[in-house]
């Protein structure tokens, strides 16, 4: 996630280095976060109900899968965002999912972006399939999502921005192929370094973008600040320095990892 590329507290969470038991089955969870470059920022609150499938939440990885409905909410005052979300996770560390979501957008620039040629307002419809897996060895845990999303804009007489990607659409529609990986350690007990790349790619337009760099998570009760910094390059941007940093705060954990 996307109105707001949330490198930091979404597509690449890292809850699941946290494994306690949960006692409730809803989640919720209200975040923040700020980008240099693509410039963006939203805040925003996600929750769900999860329902076992089979087994147990337990010490064992391999041991439950579960079911959950959700929904988010984002806004970042121009461009406001919804979301209905079902997830699949026939063992808690491999996940499917199928979203459905709409974003409204009052947008006059999108840096790397020509808004004067491109639509950067109106709205999108887009309709997402998804997997993740992931894991730890040792000390050393990973993540991997991608991510299929049909996108259909209010206007199809011209091209049009998705402000999700900072990339430019087809005229009257695009595929939009996602997918990230993160790798890291933890430093402390409550502290973990780790290494991210994410690559956005359109099917028909072809416009394509990379970010890749290091963040830093710290987590205390039901708080998570993360922050870090790195690389975004693209057709329509040379090489370009970015930093980022977040804020979540977990109401009810839910059955997750």
């Amino acid at each position: 996630m996307r109105t707001f590329l949330f490198i930091i507290l979404t597509t690449l969470s890292l809850n699941f280095l946290h494994a306690e038991e949960a006692i409730k089955p809803w989640d919720a969870k209200a975040f923040a976060g700020l980008r240099s470059y693509p410039l963006s920022g939203a805040i925003g609150l996600e929750t769900g109900y999860s329902s076992y499938l089979w087994g147990l939440k337990s010490e064992d990885p391999l041991g439950w899968g579960y079911l959950r409905i959700g929904a988010l909410v984002q806004s970042s005052g121009k461009v406001n965002k919804a979301e209905l979300k079902l997830s699949f996770y026939p063992i808690p560390v491999v996940g499917l999912w199928l979203d459905f979501g709409a974003s409204t957008r009052n947008l006059k620039t999108i840096q790397t972006l020509n808004c004067a040629s491109i639509n950067c307002k109106g709205s999108i419809q887009r309709t997402r399939i998804g997997s993740e897996f992931k894991g730890s060895i040792e000390k050393v845990f990973g993540k991997i999502q991608s991510t299929y999303s049909w996108l259909e804009p209010g206007d199809s007489a011209r091209s049009y921005a998705d402000e999700a990607s900072n990339l430019q659409m087809e005229r009257g529609g695009d595929r939009l192929f996602s997918w990230s990986f993160v790798m890291g350690a933890p430093y402390e007990a409550d502290f973990q370094v780790a290494l991210f790349l994410e690559k956005n790619q359109m099917q028909y337009s072809e416009f394509s973008n990379l970010s890749r760099g290091i963040l830093a998570l710290h987590h205390w009760d039901d708080h998570t600040i993360q922050w870090g910094a790195g690389l975004y390059s693209s057709q329509t941007s040379r090489l370009h320095g970015q930093i980022f940093v977040g804020y979540s705060y977990q109401f009810s954990k839910g059955l997750g990892i």
